[in-house]
């Protein structure tokens, strides 16, 4: 015997629940394979609870396909003469049963006997589910089951519920033929409501039941005919149904002795998102006739009403969650002092909330000052309660910034994630204190997500620096226009050496330091961004004289002497400050990030950007630069200068570019090359001619995969086509905003129709999208103001004549006229 097996049972039994909470169910499964013993101490533990779902307030959900299988080897070993026909006939389970020649070695294993918790769910329900060893079934004529159903419930749902209605009677059958033999041994049960009079018939059966939820289908919604017959029909059954729960809940209690725990009401079928089948004073009338939850670990939407039944008798020590996104108006019918519900609970973690408004969490700041000696007024007051080890915190409709900051404050020992999500224009304050004011070190919080959405989010000067080791940061309003001057003191630098991704949106990013990513050795992506002005796709970028004004800074200004002479012309001192006037943070754009991917940059963050930064960027994947802006005033140029760092000569404009380009080489500047950009998006008055078009392209992003342009200016549609076809380089997927081309360019440029496309696929083993085919490389070109995919493409192989292709193309596609010439 292995040594697995020589150990003491309670010793094994710890590991396979350990085995059994880390949902390892392969693990399990492997362990029955083993031996006899190893079999018997696993089995009770793999098929507890077979049919745990995602969406129930438990952990592990099995596989839907293998719930269905074993709904239908349940209903193998019930006794043909015990199921309803009904479901005989639909699995076609007598045929099989009067089947003598069939062997199905699992019938020698009574899963049944293992199960503890039955949660069958709709989707658990599937009548052509088999296993591989089984025959096909032989189903019944569809006519002789339609015939049953009319013979067995019209008289419940009327002749028009009929098809409507097939699927949720098979459920709930099926759900009673299971749980029917087992009732004894179950300690939690799904209970489908509108058959909720036969299990409260057999209530003396469910003695060692704790926990059952009510499963609510759509059958509450239907309305049959217009005089509303069958509807009333199903109203008084329904009627019916909702007393029997209330009853089974209070018979239970008063024959069993608040055994049952727990019991909840959830929607299912096409409303199961929302609690709108069963109505708000039925689920408190089953609450209050449940007993008072016995030391939970969470209040959420499963357990959430029988709490509210009972809140002063409920011990809250043990809670560790509390999620309610409803309004705290609506937590409780009768009055509750929030502070004191949440002081009750000692152990709590994670907070998922609607906004407990501006004093919600007052009482935690001044417990906090009392701990620390800054509230002398308490400090001859009996000590409360501590805090809570609160970790994580999620704010919903949050109303004010107070509400915040003092989460951040009272709980900055323990706080690991904030969330806070403002989702409406009349939500969120405007006035001050700013986000982040009156904060100390937070040196476990790591991740924040504030949604400030339809409202300026005005940053404390020194947020940043009290999130030392923050690794989400992620701010985002619905800033569209603005003044510099309104900005106000920038954030100070921080130094944030574990944040990986850094996004943020409208004010923050303005207030933002650039001196900060120095610091972030770490960082994956970095989004800086301001919100589309309304439905234009532009974004509001001050004009350029201002910008120049507040950051210092003039952008055709190339060379050291010039810069001086011009800054001092000007009045520009050491500190960037123009004629008296704050000027914004210099953005030097020479960080050293080696772990960043990805870069998103709007408005005035993508005007100013210089590709410079890209020596910083040795990862960098994913370049995006959105400058879109009503009106043509911020336009940048692509030039030489572009391509290099730090001229040393002057490179004057008249210049051609190939002189231009001699000049840098030989001044011996070092190339700008992001070797890593698969990806590039310009979108915005980007100006390029066709002879730096692929200097550009290639030499700064030598293996660039998917480029595209919107509103560019200065290239032509034959500059383009050289450039994808001249060199090594092949680039998949090119997308531009030039017209489409005509039928003449089309000839003249050798662009592939979508018949000859799929021609070149067929005979050839490559694959989909850009890439080589039949020895020709092919680029996908789409022209996305009239959404036109064409293909360029560029024979490679010399076995493969470009006659060959003109040919086959001709052939193929005998929508091009003869003469065409596709001289590649």
């Amino acid at each position: 015997m292995d040594a697995l097996s020589q150990l003491p049972m309670e010793c094994l039994q710890h590991i396979l629940q350990f085995i059994d909470d880390s949902d390892k169910v392969q693990a399990l499964a492997a362990l029955l394979l083993t031996n006899k013993h190893l079999y018997t101490a696993t089995l009770p533990y793999l098929y507890s609870d077979v049919f745990k779902g995602y969406n129930d307030g438990f952990t592990r959900g099995a596989d839907k396909t293998q719930r269905q299988l074993f709904t239908r080897r349940l209903l193998k070993r019930v006794p043909v003469h015990d199921l309803p026909k009904i479901v005989s006939l639909s699995f076609g389970l007598d045929t099989f049963k009067t089947d003598t020649s069939t062997t199905d070695i699992t019938f020698l294993l009574d899963y049944s006997t293992c199960i503890r918790h039955l949660h069958i769910d709709m989707e658990n329900i599937n009548s052509n589910a088999r296993f591989p060893s089984e025959p096909p079934p032989q189903f019944s004529p569809y006519d002789q089951i339609i015939h049953h159903f009319s013979s067995s419930y019209d008289h419940i749902f009327g002749e028009h519920a009929r098809p409507e209605m097939h699927e949720t009677i098979i459920y709930y059958e099926v759900c009673w033929s299971v749980a029917n033999p087992i009732s004894e041994q179950l300690e939690s049960l799904t209970i489908p409501l509108i058959d909720a009079r036969r299990y409260l018939d057999n209530i003396h059966r469910f003695g060692k039941l704790t926990r059952v939820r009510f499963n609510v289908d759509y059958t509450f919604q239907y309305l049959f005919n217009s005089n509303g017959t069958h509807f009333q029909l199903i109203g008084d059954h329904i009627n019916n149904a909702v007393q029997a729960m209330i009853a089974l809940v209070k018979e239970h209690r008063q024959m069993f002795k608040d055994r049952l725990k727990v019991v909840s009401i959830r929607d299912v079928g096409k409303w199961q998102s929302n609690s709108r089948l069963c109505p708000k004073n039925i689920q408190m009338e089953v609450a209050r006739a449940a007993p008072p939850l016995s030391r939970p670990r969470y209040l959420t939407k499963i357990n959430w009403n029988q709490f509210a039944a009972h809140p002063h008798s409920t011990e809250l020590a043990y809670v560790r969650e509390i999620q309610c996104r409803q309004p705290v108006v609506e937590w409780f019918d009768d009055p509750v002092n929030i502070e004191e519900m949440l002081r009750r609970c000692r152990s709590l973690q994670t907070l998922d909330v609607a906004s407990l408004g501006r004093d919600g969490f007052k009482w935690a700041v001044q417990y906090r000052k009392s701990q620390d000696g800054q509230d002398p007024s308490s400090s001859h007051q009996v000590q409360p309660t501590p805090l809570p080890p609160l970790a994580t915190v999620t704010i919903d409709s949050c109303g004010t910034v107070e509400e915040i900051n003092d989460v951040a404050f009272a709980f900055n020992q323990t706080l690991k994630s904030l969330a806070i999500r403002c989702s409406t224009r009349a939500t969120f304050s405007q006035t001050p204190p700013p986000f982040g004011h009156g904060w100390v070190d937070l040196p476990l919080l790591t991740y924040i997500n504030f949604e400030g959405y339809w409202k300026q989010v005005i940053i404390d000067q020194d947020f940043f620096t009290h999130c030392p080791n923050i690794e989400d940061l992620q701010i985002v309003d619905n800033t569209t226009q603005y003044l510099l001057q309104d900005i106000g003191p920038p954030c100070r630098p921080a130094q944030l050496a574990r944040v990986k991704m850094l996004h943020l949106r409208g004010w923050a990013a303005l207030m933002f330091h650039p001196d900060t990513l120095h610091s972030a050795k770490s960082l994956d992506l970095l989004q800086l961004r301001m919100d589309l002005e309304g439905g234009l796709m532009t974004f509001f970028i001050p004009p350029v004289e201002d910008l120049d004004l507040h950051y210092g800074k003039r952008r055709d200004t190339h060379l050291d002497e010039q810069r001086g002479e011009e800054e001092m012309e000007s009045g520009v001192d050491e500190e960037g400050a123009i004629g008296g006037v704050p000027s914004r943070p210099l953005w030097t754009w020479d960080w050293y990030l080696p772990s960043l991917e990805s870069v998103v940059l709007t408005s005035e963050f993508a005007y100013r950007f210089e590709f410079k930064m890209l020596m910083g960027c040795p990862s960098l994947k994913l370049l995006e630069l959105d400058m879109r802006s009503r009106d043509d005033n911020h336009t940048r140029v692509i030039t030489e200068a572009d391509f290099f760092m730090q001229p040393a000569t002057t490179l004057k404009d008249e210049e051609s570019d190939i002189d231009r380009s001699s000049k840098a080489a030989a001044a011996g500047m070092r190339r700008i090359v992001a070797s890593s950009v698969e990806t590039l998006r310009l979108a915005g008055p980007w100006h390029i001619t066709d002879t730096l078009l692929l200097p550009f392209l290639t030499g700064t992003f030598p293996n660039l995969m998917t480029w595209i342009e919107q509103s560019w200016k200065g290239y032509t549609l034959p500059g383009l086509i050289d450039a994808i076809r001249t060199g090594d380089h092949i680039w998949i997927d090119v997308h531009v905003e030039l017209p489409e081309p005509s039928r003449e360019e089309m000839v003249e440029f050798g662009l592939c129709t979508a018949k000859l496309r799929n021609m070149m696929k067929e005979s050839a083993s490559g694959g989909e999208g850009g890439g080589v085919w039949g020895g020709v490389v092919h680029t996908s070109l789409f022209f996305s103001r009239e959404l036109v995919e064409y293909e360029v493409l560029r024979v490679v192989d010399l076995g493969r004549r470009v006659e060959d292709v003109r040919e086959e193309s001709v052939e193929y596609d005998t929508s091009i006229g003869e003469g065409t010439d596709f001289s590649l």
